[in-house]
């Protein structure tokens, strides 16, 4: 049977120091070749995860902001949306600015945020060392409510950063009063906020029924509490070493960390074990 694998970026793909591994793109390559295809799933925005697409040598659809957007990699239509609501854009910036948590925001392919600084600088840096094709647009604003007011489009995803935990569990806790949003987060020192109905398993399910995928095996790797749905609803579940306990505990294969080259572990034990 065909498979199509479905893989995070941050802590799955990535290794710590935000790179590809020679060894995972390899694997990749044998994948495709193999007539498996290979597909990222990812919290970053779309222009930040196109550039990973391109060096692991990954082609057509990538789910971007945890399944808010679906773009084609080499055309950046869009295929699939899923936005947050304005009013509800507004209840998470008011919750933000009560409870002083840096915060930023995604338009298309531009980023609003009211801080000129973030808690963690990797955020911005990542942006600022790429190509420009890679760039994603940082506007620093006094209002995004007004900016979102005057604007014809909505939020795909909103990420909150702090270096306090009880901060975090904070705002995480008036956020999820909120009944129309989800509420997850991908690395310990944030908060990620989609549109209620958005995550990566709808993404997966969305894709998965395109009609050249078609009969295909699903497959999700991932490590975080943002990819535990895209287990959920794949056909065979990958955790890497490093991940969360949740996804272990479900999982039909654990492999090595990140940082052990998890992915091409991975992909190993599927073209060899996997029933074909």
């Amino acid at each position: 049977m065909s498979k199509i694998i479905f893989i995070d970026l941050d802590g799955t793909l990535l290794d710590s120091g935000k790179k590809i591994s020679k060894e995972n793109k390899d694997a990749i390559k044998s994948a495709e070749e193999k007539g498996l295809k290979v597909i990222i799933c990812t919290g970053k925005v779309f222009r930040s995860a196109k550039r990973f697409a391109h060096e692991a040598g990954i082609s057509g659809p990538l789910i971007s902001c945890n399944g808010a957007e679906i773009r084609d990699i080499a055309t950046e239509k869009l295929l699939y949306s899923d936005f947050l609501r304005k009013e509800d854009c507004y209840k998470v910036i008011d919750i933000c600015r009560k409870e002083n948590i840096y915060f930023h925001a995604y338009i298309n392919h531009d980023m609003f945020t009211e801080m000129d600084e973030c808690p963690t600088p990797l955020y911005w840096r990542e942006n600022t060392e790429v190509p420009e094709e890679y760039r994603v647009k940082i506007e620093v604003v006094s209002d995004f409510k007004e900016t979102l007011k005057n604007s014809s489009e909505s939020v795909s995803k909103f990420l909150m950063v702090s270096h306090d935990p009880h901060q975090l569990i904070e705002v995480r806790r008036l956020l999820e009063e909120i009944d129309t949003i989800n509420v997850m987060c991908s690395e310990h020192d944030n908060i990620e906020v989609v549109n209620k109905s958005v995550s990566k398993g709808t993404a997966l399910v969305f894709v998965s029924e395109f009609e050249k995928y078609k009969g295909y095996e699903t497959v999700a790797m991932g490590d975080s509490e943002n990819d535990l749905s895209m287990l959920l609803k794949s056909q065979y579940k990958v955790a890497m070493g490093n991940a969360n306990e949740a996804l272990k505990n479900i999982a039909d294969f654990v492999s090595v960390t990140n940082d052990e080259n998890g992915v091409a572990k991975a992909i190993d034990n599927i073209l060899n074990n996997c029933p074909k």
